[in-house]
């Protein structure tokens, strides 16, 4: 039934002649430009009345109570009774409001028009919209959101809260209690009680909101039920002022135990995701996806002090029994200042006990140690007063000032890290110089069950995989990591950084694309290949400063092993300017049982496969790229003359390796797609497709 602008014509029925039945009305569904169409004489008392007014028409007779509005101005609908007598029953509520969105939402302490039942509310384009309730005299929470499951919020740029009349909390600190200010936070400690049951939490384009869940005065009672509990399902996009997710979190807190997806886009001002604290209760946890976070430097945070936020150098033991075990998938695209996944320390007993001596919720001060920081303090402060900042000293005015004593920030270090006479320090120097790994060892084994990971435009990373520290004897890394993307990560030195010759992993990985890295001088060494058995496809285009795909590893020179990649059928070798060969050295013959196709091009160095010999059994030929640029699904083939080696070198004998078909065509990155959807496309078509893809 549709009426138009409240205007009866010969075509609709009209509204007006519901009147008279509306008390006896069991199910109502219908759509309306305007919910002011609605005689305001219509009576639902019927107690089984149900309706779907303005909602989706999922073909469903048993829906929900639904009330979809969208209008440029709401300012005539505060006294309309037709429709705060439907607001009251709603379970569903969709609002779509331009301007004025209070008058129909705000709780009045008179009228009480607020529903009771909802269980999904989204808000969307209200422009004036600041809190979505207004407070009360009654300081009892309301039981509006008390059955809450879906909250989505979409582009309110007023948003700040929740409720303003809960913009200040009491905070304990040192036996006294003050109030502080939680304005621009949506969930405060307060207002986080008020949804048990949200399950899924949408914000969009809320400009004015910088934190999402502070818990600044949150009391942590023993046996107390965890705080959102059935919270699994978290997008954050375009919160342009957003530094925190969440803040504040106080020692012993429990919740968000079945967050299953975290999913934060175009946050721009947020530096890293996840305490430590918060990271490690994650056990349900199956997808991290970042996107477009300019100034992300990291996702799990170490926190001591609140003052040291930014000090990213170590993570908390608090991270030592992080385990994801349900973690699955891990995106992170355009994120240019990314360092680490979360940060590395030296060792877990040192780190303990750093942890023990800095962090000043690890135990009680006592009146000794309260007393020995006053004093460090106090020695601060003349360091201060005594060594200036800011000024140029000669060399020799420097030298005389190094021999009165070093400076506060040394000896600062030296009473951090005091350890028994003899114990090794860490090198500053080599801390300086170390590189930037996503994944540092003792990450490694908390993601053991990760099945795939993509890292787009990340241009701070230089280590994937560090490897280096890991127990070769206990080590199973990433069994379960199947599909590896790594595309346009310009500083990226090492997928996999040293290691153990020995380690034990990867041995699930099937499908391996490396684009456009133009740090990067090789793939892997012979000791990551021979774990490589279930790979199947190896895609490398556009890195600049390859050299081989497998790389010359020390203390390898005598090992005359046969390394074979028993499942490969597919491998891309494309546009590798300074590519020679695939392994340089003369040590290891290989095997390709299952090779039967490879594509070379772009390739004006490539002068042999390898020096040994490489077993191809079901390979027919090697596919080139013909000129001028090829259309689609056009490749050349060359059947094979002997050999692998003898057919490339057949080929450079010919036209060459020299066709560069990514100086023609860009590339980006979302999503995965099955690569039987485009096993007969050609590389640049692949390239030049207008959606951003994965190949799988």
């Amino acid at each position: 039934m549709i009426e138009g602008n409240g205007e009866v014509t010969n075509n609709n029925a009209s509204l007006g002649e519901l009147i008279p039945y509306s008390n006896q009305l069991v199910v109502l569904e219908i759509s309306v430009p305007s919910i002011c169409c609605l005689p305001e004489e219509l009576n639902f008392c019927n107690s089984d009345f149900r309706f779907n007014i303005n909602g989706r028409d999922d073909g469903r007779y048993l829906f929900e109570n639904t009330l979809g509005l969208k209008m440029e101005d709401a300012s005539d609908l505060g006294e309309h009774r037709t429709f705060r007598s439907l607001l009251k029953k709603a379970v569903v509520l969709w609002l779509d409001i331009a301007k004025n969105s209070k008058h129909i939402w705000f709780e009045k302490e008179q009228k009480r028009i607020l529903p009771c039942s909802l269980k999904d509310l989204k808000f969307s384009r209200c422009e004036d919209l600041e809190y979505l309730l207004e407070g009360t005299s009654d300081v009892t929470p309301p039981n509006t959101f008390h059955l809450l499951e879906s909250l989505s919020l979409n582009n309110l740029p007023r948003l700040i809260g929740i409720c303003n009349s809960m913009d200040s909390v009491e905070v304990e600190r040192g036996g006294s209690t003050t109030p502080t200010t939680v304005a621009h936070k949506l969930f405060s400690s307060n207002t986080i009680l008020w949804v048990p049951k949200l399950g899924s939490l949408n914000v969009e384009d809320c400009r004015s909101l910088e934190v999402v869940f502070d818990l600044e005065g949150l009391k942590v009672k023993e046996n107390c039920k965890p705080i959102l509990a059935v919270l699994s399902y978290l997008h954050l996009l375009n919160l342009s002022r957003m530094s925190h997710v969440w803040k504040n979190i106080p020692q012993g807190f429990q919740g968000f135990q079945n967050l299953i997806s975290i999913n934060i886009k175009k946050c721009h001002t947020l530096r890293n995701l996840l305490p430590a604290s918060i990271a490690k209760l994650l056990v349900q946890l199956q997808e991290v996806i970042i996107w477009e976070c300019n100034l992300m430097e990291i996702i799990i945070q170490r926190e001591y002090e609140a003052r040291e936020e930014r000090r990213v150098d170590i993570l908390s033991s608090e991270a030592h029994s992080l385990k994801w075990p349900s973690i699955k998938n891990i995106e992170l695209s355009k994120c240019p200042n990314l360092k680490t996944f979360g940060s590395e320390v030296k060792s877990r007993r040192k780190e303990r006990k750093m942890d023990a001596e800095l962090d000043p919720r690890a135990q009680e001060p006592s009146a000794a140690s309260s007393s020995a920081r006053e004093s460090s303090r106090c020695f601060n402060r003349c360091m201060e007063s005594c060594v200036p900042r800011h000024k140029n000293y000669s060399p020799a005015q420097r030298n005389s000032r190094s021999s009165l004593g070093e400076n506060k920030h040394d000896l600062i270090n030296k009473k951090i890290t005091l350890t028994k006479q003899g114990e090794e320090n860490v090198n500053e120097t080599k801390n300086q110089t170390k590189m930037l790994s996503l994944f540092p060892h003792n990450l490694i084994e908390s993601l053991e069950n990760l099945q795939k990971l993509i890292a787009y435009q990340c241009d701070s990373l230089e280590v994937i995989f560090e490897l280096e520290g890991l127990n070769a004897e206990e080590s199973n890394s990433f069994n379960n990591l199947t599909k590896l993307s790594l595309r346009y990560l310009s500083k990226l030195l090492h997928i996999w950084k040293k290691g153990p010759r020995d380690i034990k992993g990867f041995n699930y990985l099937r499908w391996l694309q490396v684009w456009k890295c133009n740090s990067l001088k090789c793939l892997f060494t012979p000791s990551i290949a021979k774990l490589l058995v279930k790979l199947e496809e190896i895609e490398v285009h556009g890195c600049n400063e390859m050299e081989a795909v497998l790389a010359k590893e020390s203390g390898d020179e005598e090992n005359r092993d046969v390394i074979v990649f028993p499942l490969v059928k597919t491998l891309e070798l494309m546009n590798l300017q300074k590519l020679e060969c695939f392994y340089t050295e003369d040590n290891h013959a290989f095997e390709w049982p299952s090779l039967d196709e490879i594509t070379i091009d772009g390739c004006p160095e490539l002068k042999m496969f390898a020096s040994t010999s490489a077993k191809t059994p079901k390979l027919k030929g090697v596919y080139t790229l013909p000129e001028p640029p090829p259309l689609l699904n056009e490749r050349d083939f060359q059947p094979m003359i002997g050999d692998l080696n003898a057919t490339i070198q057949h080929i450079i004998k010919g036209k060459g390796f020299n066709y560069s078909y990514l100086e023609l065509a860009t590339a980006t990155v979302s999503t995965f797609r099955p690569r039987s959807q485009i096993k007969n496309m050609s590389p640049w078509a692949q390239e030049g497709r207008s959606s951003s893809e994965h190949f799988v």
